[in-house]
C-alpha cells in the first residue's frame, strides 16, 4: 500500500492563471522537469529516504490519465511513499491505483 506525501515546494510547479503566454510557463515547467529526472534529489533529497537511495527512491512514475500523465516521484520504500508532481496539467492519479500500488509494482 502507497501513501501520498506532500512537501513545502520550493520549485513552484504552478502555472499562473493570468498568463497570457502559456508556453513560457510550460518551458519554465519543462526545464524543471528536466531537472528532476536527471536528479531528483537535488530538489527534494532533503524529503526524501537517503538510507534506501539508489533503489525506487527517486524514481519518476507516470500513469495515463486523460489526455495526459499523472506524475508521482517515489519519496521512501518502506512504507511505500509517493509525492505528487504538478507537471503541466498536474493530473493525478486513482487514490485506489495509488492505495493498491505495491513495491513490487515499481521494481
Amino acid at each position: 500500500m502507497a501513501k501520498v506525501c506532500s512537501v513545502p515546494d520550493p520549485q513552484n510547479w504552478e502555472i499562473p492563471y493570468d498568463t497570457k503566454d502559456y508556453s513560457k510557463a510550460f518551458e519554465k515547467q519543462d526545464k524543471l522537469f528536466d531537472k528532476l529526472e536527471k536528479d531528483p534529489f537535488a530538489m527534494y533529497g532533503e524529503y526524501m529516504d537517503k538510507k534506501t537511495k539508489g533503489g525506487v527512491v527517486g524514481k519518476l512514475l507516470r500513469f495515463g490519465v486523460g489526455d495526459g500523465y499523472a506524475v508521482y516521484l517515489v519519496m521512501k520504500a518502506k512504507p511505500l511513499t509517493v509525492m505528487h508532481i504538478p507537471y503541466s496539467d498536474a493530473y493525478m492519479a486513482s487514490g485506489i491505483l495509488l492505495r493498491g500500488l505495491r513495491l513490487s509494482d515499481i521494481r
